[in-house]
């Protein structure tokens, strides 16, 4: 039986099961919390339980935008508190909380790194998916450059073919590797492609500092 990380299953350990969401995945056994219905929040405490007595859910999407998110829920001045530390505080890479969003599912605040992208974009982004006119060998350059042409003229990301070649570098470890995962997602893409280049204007600040 398959489990994931980040999805909810069922807790059978008497006649009465139990929903719970799964936190990790390991060889014999699912970390979980429980879910409170009563307060529509998860428990603080985890729990691991055998494989044996744990099922996947496979709740239906009218059920799962009834149910928390699994992210750590935060009142509102909470969670700008801590974007603002780590705008202050650099030093840790792992600090990466930009932004605060209100979770209509989580009835609570999250943080999270990811930039807020335009609506604009992404209706430009449904209305014109990548179309290639047959077979693309990513390790070339020239092929490479379709997609950048899509992103550049298409979609309206303006950089330079450079600088998508030093952006896809850091994506995945070849290029043919990270062209191919752009296309199957091209918002995570764009989120990674917002923090590399925030990253990248914060170091060249720093120095010019």
């Amino acid at each position: 039986m398959s489990y994931q990380v980040n999805t909810w299953v069922w807790v059978l350990l008497s006649a009465n099961r139990k929903l719970a969401f799964v936190l990790a995945v390991r060889e014999h056994t699912v970390v979980v919390r429980y879910y409170d219905v009563i307060g529509h929040k998860l428990y603080a405490n985890r729990e691991v339980f055998s494989k044996r007595v744990v099922v996947p859910a496979n709740l239906e999407w009218e059920q799962l935008e009834k149910l928390p998110c699994g992210k750590r829920p935060l009142a509102l001045n909470r969670a700008k508190m801590i974007v603002a530390t780590n705008m202050i505080f650099t030093d840790n890479a792992k600090r990466l909380e930009r932004r605060v969003y209100y979770c209509r599912r989580c009835r609570a605040f999250h943080t999270t790194a990811q930039f807020k992208l335009p609506i604009a974009f992404i209706k430009t982004l449904a209305e014109n998916p990548y179309q290639s006119d047959g077979y693309e060998n990513y390790l070339k350059i020239g092929h490479r450059k379709r997609v950048w042409y899509w992103w550049h003229h298409t979609l309206g990301v303006r950089i330079p073919f450079g600088l998508f070649e030093r952006i896809i570098a850091d994506y995945e470890s070849t290029p043919d590797k990270a062209i191919v995962r752009i296309k199957l997602d091209p918002l995570a893409f764009m989120h990674f492609m917002m923090l590399f280049l925030y990253k990248d204007r914060s170091k060249r600040t720093g120095m010019d500092a």
